[in-house]
């Protein structure tokens, strides 16, 4: 139970709806988009097939120690995360192009990701690997694209660079151009009537959208400071209920030490309520923990709740960002999306929610409709808003707010909660439940 009125809350290749992916039998031949994207002056290899052969066309003899991405065994190798529908991302092991375990359910539903396609793309001067994953969530079917890059002379997956029921990505010099097709609230999964456009830019290790409009010099050099995957350290997703398990409703929040999470939600209506909130917190390692005790903002207003893990988690701790609050001077940042895909460029504004509680609206050319980052959060869990849920990062990558996230012009009556800082734990009072 959430206070009242803060709801709960490739390239690769273009390809079909996935079915018709599938069909496609063993040819992996990209489908052209409609509107052509130019072609960059990058390697014209063949697509490797994943076996770990090197390129016949390899231009360059590697030095001792030095790691070739065209190299790696796409095929059997750890990636974070499927196709986005776990929250968060988690690690997922393919061997011989096949899913090695499950993943964590929602709803009764998992997803199960095989691979689809591996290429080597040059970025300026960088060279990385994009590699197409084809998964499965019941009916639904779905396809990502990850980045990976050397961290170090490591090849690590830098995120989720697209993902959708069709994507279409093309290296435009230093930048990727992407175009997908996915599934919104309501649409059939047979018949996704979302659709985006956007480049991929890297800066340092961190793959950023940017939208129409938005230029390379918008990303704040902090970001390239950041490690991989340091834009969403520590986040994880928290599901819980009072009595009855059917009424499970999910929140983001922040690991910040091995066996303590903080969310900026009152899990069960804060202390006075008598309401015991029942949460299980899902890592970026794949793990399912319960909890020993929680929390709750003591501060007049405040919210927040800080929930004891039963057992420490092997997760990535975060760092909690610092922001203004009420949010005093429109501030830039990054949108984190709750399931591995990466971040966007969004700004914290001074315009606040409907519901009287001060909530920050965060806007953003990310899509705002996509199921993937509603369905969790939405109507499935309990809350009549159909409304995107995920982070905002300071701009050295730290996770400071959760909550909804909006496109401009924003119709305001319609914008029923936002984003509410992660507690900070010196306001937290006595341990409960």
């Amino acid at each position: 139970m959430i206070r009242r009125g803060r709801t709960i809350a490739a390239v690769l290749i273009s390809c079909a709806a996935l079915a018709a992916c599938s069909s496609a039998g063993s040819s992996d031949s990209p489908t052209a988009p409609s509107t052509p994207i130019a072609t960059a002056p990058v390697s014209k290899a063949p697509i490797p097939n994943g076996s770990g052969t090197p390129s016949a066309e390899r231009p360059e003899r590697p030095q001792p120690g030095e790691v070739l991405l065209g190299d790696l065994n796409t095929k059997s190798f750890r990636y974070a995360g499927g196709c986005g529908f776990e929250v968060p991302a988690p690690p997922v092991r393919l061997v011989d192009g096949k899913q090695a375990g499950r993943t964590p359910g929602f709803g009764g539903r998992s997803s199960t990701a095989e691979w689809a396609g591996s290429r080597e793309v040059a970025l300026g001067d960088r060279k990385f690997l994009v590699v197409r994953l084809r998964c499965t969530v019941g009916r639904e079917r779905l396809v990502a694209a990850h980045l990976i890059g050397l961290a170090g002379q490591t090849p690590t997956d830098l995120g989720i660079i697209a993902t959708g029921s069709r994507i279409a990505i093309r290296p435009d010099h230093d930048q990727l151009e992407v175009r997908a097709d996915y599934r919104r609230i309501g649409d059939s999964p047979s018949h996704p009537r979302g659709h985006t456009s956007y480049a991929i830019r890297v800066a340092g290790l961190t793959p950023v959208r940017l939208f129409s409009g938005q230029q390379p010099d918008d990303i704040d050099p902090a970001i390239a400071n950041l490690p991989a995957r340091g834009y969403d350290a520590g986040l994880v997703g928290v599901s819980g209920y009072v009595d009855d398990p059917s009424e499970t409703s999910w929140v983001v929040g922040l690991l910040d030490r091995p066996g303590r999470v903080l969310t900026a939600e009152s899990l069960g209506g804060g202390y006075g309520s008598g309401i015991c909130w029942k949460p299980t917190v899902f890592t970026q390692a794949g793990e399912k923990i319960g909890h020993d005790h929680l929390a709750y903002n003591g501060a007049d207003n405040g919210t927040g709740t800080a929930i004891d893990l039963a057992a420490p988690s092997k997760a990535t701790i975060g760092v909690r960002g610092v922001i203004d609050f009420p949010v005093e001077k429109n501030t830039p940042g990054l949108l984190i999306p709750a399931n591995g895909v990466v971040p966007a460029l969004a700004t914290a504004t001074t315009m606040t929610a409907a519901n009287g509680q001060g909530d920050a609206l965060v806007t953003t050319e990310a899509p705002a409709d996509g199921s993937l980052d509603i369905e969790r959060f939405g109507a499935a869990s309990g809350s009549e808003y159909q409304l995107p849920v995920g982070a905002f990062a300071t701009i050295d990558g730290r996770l400071a707010m959760t909550g909804a996230w909006y496109n401009t012009p924003i119709n305001k009556p319609g914008a029923a909660f936002g984003m509410r800082p992660v507690v900070d734990p010196k306001d937290l009072g006595e341990k409960t439940c």
